[in-house]
């Protein structure tokens, strides 16, 4: 197959949208997400450029305007044109080895509305085809760098079925024992109905020490569609298995589906988060369009429900917000909640091949020894890539794979969102269209749509809930652990105070200028302020100190204009004094504004109301005169035990004008990493 044509695909679409009285910006080409102000007259610009204009003529006029009003405003730092797609990875490049699934039983005693399960395969795998697939998993994984624990329950319900269970981990064993490697099993999801049965109540810590229970959210909602052969309903059974593991000291996850049966996913959501599950993952039904349970059926409330989600998460104070964020997966290196998905790529600027694992990631042997993508696609036909006695035939993952990549499929390779989005699911695409080549427009609209709540989410945390973000282990490595430090220099070795700090703030080399530059989510001071401001860190055992100096000499001007300066300090848990503290040290920010009256009178003290702030620091000093504005902040009034040598913490710094403009310290990033220097 040929290599990619670059030049097929338009590299520098922008798509402009708005959601809650804000409009946004995205940048394809680099997976950049900008808030515009309309207060800015640059982002009064491109607000005005006719969109359509731009992506139907990549290379004509209205891109170059649109282009060059991004450049005027600084906020495309450089808008090279990079290539919006790579060639599919070669087979030597990158060794095929994706995790393996065996489903060893179609047997189930439930009969859920949505199963994807059902086919003509034969219910149970027979014993020379176990033991053919317990000798080519063994031999597979021995020659593999796959170290994934061997895993059952992803189709049927296999606590059902121990029987098969037990022959078949039996012969694993024996395989792995001959070719020197050990496979342990686990289950990863059961419907926890027969926990309490005897046969499985006896094996329960055997079995199910990392299962998630599949719970679709309330009574009504669950019952709907889980239900036993019968037809009755299987809430209370689920929660009484539930019940049973929790008493074993087991707290499993929750895994829910959502259906055009009932579309409030917000409701799902927190009914879970409300039944104490330490991690929830929701996720859209697979079905064909004209199932009554498909997602196209109520496709809008589906959206509205996520929209919902996400300003309730919001609404939540600081430390149950980064709960419920932790919950849903915004720790895990790809997270099983489909929102959390979304808002990863969102907050990492992913830049996706493809959004679907399967066949280079993921493989499942099914009943009858053949091998398919993934556990969805059993059956299909166009899905299958080998079998347990011929092995997995490379050259057919290869022409599968490169079909799919988003850049060949249609419409994605022209879609904004499809380095977020990846293309869609493949199961779903052939269970809409009978092919793996066009998504599922249904799908199409909802990744849209969540992808769009997320980037104002995303924006609604930095703007709003800094100190949850920096909390987000992903989130806060990015933005500014990771990046280059700024030094602090030490003003004195000894444990006073520095008697005379803004005298010695001045022999204080300058750490860095803040500059009169603005991306799209600043807006500048007014024009007549629009000069840098120098910035001077140090610190003693008793203080921290800043010292920002203007670039003219008649300074006072300035500071009469200046309607107020923020400081946020990002304190890691190893540095809060936990005495002190009254908020959970992996929250701890701290937030201290200062504010002058139109008068041009000396800067006072302003409390940022906030849920976290702390009070404000009664020992903190201001100074200002000629030589700048001098803040000394006492390690003990931000809560922070006296640091040492080497000691980070992340320092936003915000200067406004009475005008609504602002200055930013290095607006592009969260916060900046400042060590402490001798």
């Amino acid at each position: 197959m040929t290599e990619l044509d670059a030049s097929a695909v338009d590299a520098s679409s922008w798509y402009l949208f708005a959601k809650a009285g804000r409009s946004f910006l995205f940048d394809t080409s680099t997976s950049s997400s900008y808030e515009l102000d309309p207060g800015d007259a640059a982002a009064r610009t491109v607000l005005g450029r006719d969109t359509q204009a731009v992506t139907a003529d990549p290379g004509g006029e209205a891109a170059a305007q649109l282009t060059a009003a991004l450049s005027e405003t600084g906020t495309a730092e450089d808008h090279r044109a990079f290539p919006d797609q790579q060639a599919p990875r070669k087979r030597q490049d990158r060794p095929i080895q994706p995790a393996i699934r065996a489903i060893i039983s179609r047997r189930c005693n439930l009969r859920c509305g949505y199963c994807y399960a059902a086919h003509d395969t034969a219910p149970i795998m027979s014993r020379p085809v176990m033991e053919a697939t317990a000798e080519f998993i063994a031999r597979y994984r021995s020659e593999s760098t796959c170290l994934d624990r061997m895993p059952f329950g992803v189709v049927s319900e296999i606590t059902s079925d121990l029987a098969q269970y037990d022959a078949f981990t039996q012969l694993l064993a024996q395989a792995g024992a001959r070719h020197g490697i050990s496979l342990p099993p686990r289950i990863l999801l059961s419907n926890l109905t027969t926990m309490n049965s005897p046969e499985v109540s006896s094996r329960l810590e055997e079995l199910l020490g990392e299962a998630s229970a599949s719970l679709d959210g309330p009574p009504e909602v669950h019952d709907a569609l889980r239900v036993h052969p019968n037809g009755k309903g299987t809430y209370a059974d689920t929660m009484r298995g539930v019940e049973r593991l929790r008493s074993l000291g087991c707290n499993p996850g929750a895994q829910a589906v959502v259906t055009a049966l009932y579309p409030d996913v917000s409701e799902i959501y927190f009914h879970l988060f409300g039944m104490g599950f330490p991690e929830v993952a929701v996720k859209p039904v697979r079905a064909r369009p004209d199932r009554p349970h498909a997602i196209g059926r109520n496709l809008a409330e589906i959206c509205a429900g996520y929209d919902r989600f996400a300003s309730r998460l919001l609404a939540l104070p600081d430390d149950e917000l980064l709960r419920r964020l932790l919950a849903i997966g915004m720790a895990a290196e790809r997270p099983g909640d489909y929102f959390a998905r979304f808002l990863v790529r969102v907050m990492e600027r992913h830049r996706l091949e493809r959004r679907c694992p399967a066949w280079l990631e993921l493989a499942a042997v099914d009943t009858d020894g053949q091998i398919y993508g993934c556990n969805s696609l059993l059956g299909v036909p166009e899905a299958r890539v080998g079998s347990v006695w011929d092995g997995i035939d490379e050259a057919r993952v290869q022409e599968l794979t490169e079909s799919t990549h988003v850049s060949r499929r249609e419409p994605c390779r022209t879609c904004w969102a499809r380095r977020l989005c990846g293309g869609g699911c493949i199961h779903q695409s052939y269970l809409t269209l009978g092919e793996f080549g066009p998504p599922d427009p249904d799908e199409c609209t909802l990744n849209r749509h969540i992808i769009e709540t997320a980037i104002w989410m995303t924006g609604e945390l930095q703007r709003t809930r800094p100190a949850v973000l920096s909390a987000l282990p992903r989130s806060a490595r990015r933005q500014w652990r990771e990046t280059p430090p700024v030094l602090c220099r030490r003003l004195s070795s000894s444990s006073s105070e520095t008697p005379d700090p803004l005298a010695s703030m001045q022999t204080v080399a300058p750490c860095d200028v803040i500059l009169p530059a603005t991306s799209l989510r600043k807006r500048l001071l007014s024009s007549s302020d629009r000069r840098s401001l120098e910035v001077r860190l140090a610190w003693d055992r008793s203080s921290f100190y800043l010292l920002l100096t203007p670039d003219e000499v008649a300074s006072e001007n300035l500071w009469t204009k200046i309607g107020n300066i923020y400081l946020v300090l990002h304190v890691p848990p190893e540095l809060v004094d936990r005495e002190r503290s009254r908020v959970p040290p992996r929250l701890h920010e701290f937030r201290w504004g200062l504010t002058s009256d139109l008068r041009g009178s000396p800067l006072r003290y302003d409390q940022v109301p906030r849920a976290l702030s702390t009070a404000v620091p009664p020992g903190a000093v201001l100074d200002i005169g000629r030589h700048g504005c001098l803040i000394r902040l006492p390690w003990r009034d931000v809560d922070m035990a006296p640091p040492e040598v080497e000691a980070e913490f992340g320092l936003r710094v915000n200067v406004h004008d009475h005008d609504g403009g602002e200055l930013a310290w290095r607006p592009d990033q969260e916060a900046v990493r400042v060590r402490l220097a001798s």
